[in-house]
């Protein structure tokens, strides 16, 4: 009888030990990104995802507590990249477990010598001066951008600020040279070695690296443009993406050519295997989409803007003001020494906050139940509550009882709310859905108004206004302070404040005039009207026509607009210097300045105010007389009735 026996008999024992070295090093990669790398002896690998995700963990730390405006987006892809590192870690160390044991276990058994301490898998293909040169230099910067973020010095929070957009194009744009150089340095490399390969083999040419870099460096240059000319061109690629297809397809056709057709056919000695490049256009297109949700995040503000709403009132469905109206019993709410604001929250109705010769604050209730018989409509007015509490806060919160399908259907409560006449409060209003009206509130300090469906308006107001609302027009006049107004889509008017004011809207108008600070208005779809500005100015709109009427210049201009007709009316005398160009418009002046090279330059007085006007559609400057302004006062008392309807 013969017997099997093993030819080699430390098998079994060499398998045992590989599969324990690759369950240590899995192991350690579990605990810790980049250990079990180094447990494998591939000690540049280690230390680079060691160092990617304290690098990462930094600069989360870093724009997560910064002074400037919080990027919310840029947060969240820092916050993602953390289980990225972690899992990409973990399952690479996997794959090359095996092949660096056997790697090693043929080097022993060879005595090969092992010259290269940090082995690396085939066919990740880089070239052999790139691998201590990439990671000198991923330490040198990444160390430094380490130190900057711990430190967190005042220059680097400025610069990101002002000069972030040219860092992350100039970047890109560098980043796609490199990438173009390398590919054509591998090709030039590699050509004789392609000629050498046997006839009848084949040879694999990736399609795509090519796009892949053109991708980055456009991108890069469009960043670039949209800062230094407050263009919209990278927002404008959410349209044009499929053209990535297009120039794969241009790349696929002009290597085919090259390596089949143009080439002869004496010098054919090899087969050639066009492949996808799949994990080139990949990367890129995802770091494209990670730039483009960080540097765009204003086109998408609204989206951000309902975090700050009622959540769990988004899935509600609102009563409107018919069929049963029902008023609830009238609530007195004692002020006391030490009281100094007034918070009010409403799901589903209007909020009226006027003041009157009362003692106390007194909340009037006017609920509205539809689509309901009577009797079950004075039930569910009865079951939804006004909550309040007292204090140095007042909190006057509506608890409606919801009816209908699955309770979701909110009753409507109007809620009426009377202030004593001789105190001060701060004001934070909030409803989900109504509209907003204070008159004449006095706020120690600020009022803050907040609706997600409705009309805000704001009169003979004393503090620092903040109002905003997702869908509605917003009025503001007569205010002693600041004002600003944001809506995204909605008319925004602001008229008679003594400070600052600051106008945003995405579809609508913007009208402001008697404003004593400083005007900031900012629209994507509308027309905007400033009259009497005496401070700095700064306009700008995508689509549509811009009109300026002043008496005086006190400030610095600047005024811009993509598709549409900008009017100027101001003073021949004063202090200011005017510079304007039109891409395709014509040029109009009364005042004495020079048109030349579709530009508009002139100077009056000392020129101490710089006035900037930039547009692509007709460009008039107009001489102001006083005529004019009986004319815009009228038109503009007609331009307010109508909003306020």
């Amino acid at each position: 009888m013969q017997m099997n026996i093993d030819p080699n008999p430390k098998r079994p024992k060499r398998r045992l030990q590989r599969n324990w070295h690759k369950f240590i090093a899995g192991l350690l990669s579990a605990l810790f990104p980049g250990l079990g790398h180094i447990y494998l002896g591939l000690y540049i690998k280690g230390l680079t995802f060691i160092f990617l995700l304290l690098l990462d963990l930094t600069a989360l730390l870093y724009f997560s507590s910064i002074g400037i405006q919080i990027n919310v987006p840029l947060i969240i892809l820092l916050s993602l990249v953390i289980p990225v590192i972690y899992f990409i870690n973990i399952y690479d160390v996997l794959q090359l477990a095996d092949w660096v044991l056997m790697k090693k276990r043929r080097i022993q058994t060879a005595g090969e010598p092992s010259e290269d301490s940090s082995i690396l898998r085939p066919g990740i293909g880089f070239m052999g001066w790139e691998r201590g040169l990439s990671f000198g230099m991923l330490l040198i910067f990444g160390g430094g951008l380490m130190v900057l973020f711990v430190q967190k010095p005042r220059w680097l929070e400025l610069y990101l600020a002002q000069y972030g957009l040219y860092a992350v194009g100039a970047a890109l744009v560098i980043a796609g040279l490199l990438l173009l150089n390398r590919e054509l340095i591998l090709s030039l490399t590699f050509k004789k070695r392609r000629m050498n390969k046997s006839a009848g083999s084949y040879l694999k040419i990736r399609i795509g690296r090519y796009t892949a870099s053109i991708l980055l460096i456009v991108v890069g240059i469009l960043l670039i443009i949209d800062k230094v000319y407050q263009t919209e061109y990278v927002f404008s690629l959410v349209n044009y993406w499929p053209f990535i297809l297009v120039i794969w397809g241009i790349e696929f056709i002009i290597a085919f050519l090259l390596n089949q057709v143009l080439r002869p056919k004496a010098k054919r000695k090899s087969r050639y295997r066009f492949r996808p490049d799949f994990k080139g256009i990949l990367s890129a297109s995802v770091m494209i989409c990670c730039i483009f949700i960080v540097t765009q995040q204003d086109h998408y503000a609204h989206l951000w803007n309902r975090v700050s709403l009622n959540l769990s009132a988004a899935s509600l469905d609102y009563s409107e003001a018919a069929d049963n109206q029902i008023e609830k019993e009238m609530i007195s709410i004692p002020v006391e020494m030490e009281t100094g604001a007034v918070v009010v929250e409403n799901v589903n109705g209007d909020i009226r906050i006027n003041r009157g010769d009362v003692e106390s604050v007194v909340v009037k209730t006017i609920a509205w139940v539809d689509q309901v018989e009577p009797v079950e409509a004075q039930a569910i007015a009865d079951a939804s509550e006004i909550n309040t509490q007292e204090g140095k806060t007042i909190q006057i919160a509506a608890d409606p009882q919801g009816y209908g399908s699955e309770s979701k259907r909110q009753p409507r409560m109007n809620l009426t709310i009377t202030i004593p006449d001789d105190r001060r409060f701060d004001l934070q209003v909030r409803t989900s859905n109504g509209s907003v009206y204070l008159d004449r509130p006095e706020a120690i300090s600020s009022i803050d108004v907040e609706s997600g469906n409705g009309k805000i308006y704001i009169h003979n107001a004393i503090g620092d206004v903040q109002a905003k609302t997702l869908n509605g027009n917003i009025s503001v006049a007569d205010v002693i302070g600041s004002a600003v107004l944001n809506t995204n889509r909605g008319d925004l008017r602001a008229e008679g404040v003594t400070g600052s004011v600051d106008l945003t809207t995405l579809v609508g108008r913007i009208q402001a005039s008697d404003i004593v600070g400083d005007i900031t208005g900012s629209t994507r779809n509308g027309n905007i009207t400033v009259n009497e500005p005496v401070a700095k100015l700064r306009l700008e709109t995508l689509n549509g026509a811009v009109q300026v009427h002043t008496n005086q210049i006190g400030g610095d201009w600047d005024i811009y607009s993509a598709v549409g007709d900008i009017l100027l009316t101001i003073p021949e005398t004063g202090d200011y210097e005017v510079s304007g160009s039109s891409t395709y418009g014509n040029l109009n002046v009364e005042l004495p300045y020079t048109i030349e090279n579709r530009m508009i330059t002139g100077v009056s007085g000392t020129g101490e105010h710089k006035v900037q006007v930039e547009g692509n559609s007709d460009i008039t400057i107009q001489r102001s007389t006083l005529e004019d302004e009986t004319s815009r006062e009228n038109t503009e008392t007609n331009r307010t009735n109508q909003m306020l309807q």
